[in-house]
């Protein structure tokens, strides 16, 4: 007897074809190398992706002498390495850094996002 026509007269069986789909439809979609960590936001790329380009800046933060930096879903500061690639400076709105000896600079996009402060209006708080 095939495989499929097993399959198909076990499937029949009242008591076993709903767990057994079950455990089939789970078995079928985890895989680890499909999961993804539930920390990092949709658009975050592995690193063997993005290491063969240039260096994406997501966001920079700057207080007093602190500068730090996120690039490519990490944080990093100056001289740091990211791959092949060695963090030299963080501005306000871009990076420096080397790599294979060559330095490059990566900028933040100009759509970054803005913060908004509501003040509250006469409410007497």
């Amino acid at each position: 007897m095939k495989e499929s026509e097993q399959m198909i007269r076990i499937l029949r069986a009242r008591h076993v074809s709903v767990p057994l789909l079950a455990l089939m439809a789970v078995a079928t979609t985890s895989r680890a190398d499909t999961l993804r960590d539930p920390t990092q936001p949709a658009n975050v790329r592995s690193a063997p992706e993005t290491m063969a380009g240039a260096l994406k800046v997501e966001a920079i933060f700057l207080s007093g002498e602190r500068r730090v930096a996120i690039v490519n879903g990490r944080l990093l500061r100056q001289g740091e390495r990211l791959g092949g690639a060695v963090i030299d400076e963080i501005h306000a709105d871009s990076i420096r850094y080397t790599r294979d000896g060559v330095s490059h600079v990566a900028r933040l996009p100009k759509s970054a996002m803005t913060v908004r402060s509501d003040v509250a209006t006469g409410s007497g708080s």
